[in-house]
């Protein structure tokens, strides 16, 4: 049995006029979504799950599959990766304002790394459903996500690729 996405078992905060003006000055500064207009983060949010995480709570689990990404409004979040013996290792620290999870939102292969809250944080969530449904009733808005999905994932491997040439000299 297919057990349900993570973001479901969290307790979720309402998306009012207060998280809406919070999430619109993250969004802003954001990798994914910062190019877009307050008229299109309206039109967002009302594709979005906002959730309340626990400090140390996981948000992904490095292998597990999952279809949604979220971004982080408050808090901080660890990213964890296991090395070929087995130890977790903390690869990068997220700030509020940066997005978690677009790979396996794109291309639904389970995750990379693990995600955890280094504190209490809240976040938004846009599932792989509902990024189809944002396509369907706004084309234009929906081709600018995937289209800055695709460069905040392009950034991120040019990034690694660069930390990865230091380790080959």
């Amino acid at each position: 049995m297919k057990k349900p996405p993570r973001y479901l078992t969290m307790p979720s905060v309402q998306i009012d006029l207060a998280l809406i003006k919070q999430l619109t000055s993250s969004i802003h500064k954001a990798d994914v979504l910062g190019k877009f207009s307050t008229e299109d983060i309206n039109k967002l949010t009302k594709h979005m799950i906002a959730v309340t995480v626990a400090e140390g709570e996981a948000i992904y689990v490095e292998g597990e599959p999952a279809d949604y990404m979220g971004m982080l409004i408050s808090g901080r979040l660890v990213v964890l990766k296991e090395t070929q013996k087995g130890k977790s290792r903390q690869i990068a620290d997220i700030q509020p304002g940066r997005t978690v999870g677009e790979m396996s939102m794109v291309d639904g292969k389970a995750h990379s790394a693990t995600v955890v809250a280094g504190q209490e944080s809240i976040m938004v969530i846009l599932s792989q459903g509902a990024m189809v449904a944002l396509i369907d009733e706004d084309p234009r808005l929906g081709a600018n996500l995937l289209r800055n999905l695709a460069a905040t994932i392009s950034l991120r491997l040019r990034s690694t690729n660069n930390i990865l040439a230091q380790y080959l000299d």
